[in-house]
């Protein structure tokens, strides 16, 4: 019961994001609204933010940098608990590069940072260490820091059809408290603090 609750949710949540979306058209006139209403939305795999995640962006300097704010959730079968994330999301991508002979148009390097606010039941995210915890080797993780790089592909496609354009990522994704075990941990192995992280953007006027 609870499992199908969270999966409505999710889906209503993208329900709602696509509509918010599709509003844009309606209040075009309106500089104001226009300037608030998101220019796509998102959806993202794993990445250290859940195993899903929805969000909103807003494209500046011609696409060139996004911000993003977004929800991800880790359902209890994969990890000890239900993990919800809240964060936000700045992405520059450097070059925009034409590979027209493929399935897509444009090919670009990405780095990207985002702040994650974790909340779980208390075992394993903390605002303050438990007492239980050797001194000075576990730190503070509800609050993430998020630095990741990777590769942007983007497709543009004809302006008569639903989607008008989208963004296909893949990224290499780490946390200051990972890197902060790697720094205090000499077992830990850097190739151990990166996740990989697939996501599509969707621009949809």
């Amino acid at each position: 019961m609870k499992k199908r609750l969270k999966l409505s949710v999710i889906f209503f949540l993208f329900f709602i994001t696509t509509n918010v979306l599709l509003s844009k058209e309606k209040i075009k006139k309106d500089a104001f609204l226009t300037s608030i209403v998101p220019d796509y939305t998102r959806l993202q795999f794993a990445g250290q933010v859940g195993v899903l995640s929805l969000g909103l962006g807003y494209n500046h300097f011609e696409e060139q940098l996004k911000l993003e704010f977004f929800y991800g959730y880790l359902p209890r079968m994969h990890g000890y608990s239900d993990i919800h994330t809240l964060g936000i999301k700045s992405s520059l991508l450097f070059w925009k590069i034409p590979i027209r002979n493929f399935m897509f148009d444009e090919i670009s390097p990405i780095f990207s940072v985002s702040v994650n606010l974790t909340v779980g039941d208390g075992r394993k995210t903390f605002w303050r260490v438990p007492s239980y915890f050797p001194d000075g080797y576990y730190s503070p993780n509800v609050i993430r820091f998020c630095p990741a790089i990777g590769v942007n592909f983007r497709k543009k496609i004809k302006p008569y059809t639903f989607v008008k354009e989208f963004d296909f990522y893949v990224e290499m994704v780490t946390n200051n408290v990972y890197f902060a075990y790697f720094v205090k941990n000499h077992e830990v192995d850097l190739n151990e603090i990166f996740s990989l992280t697939l996501g599509l953007r969707l621009k949809l006027w």
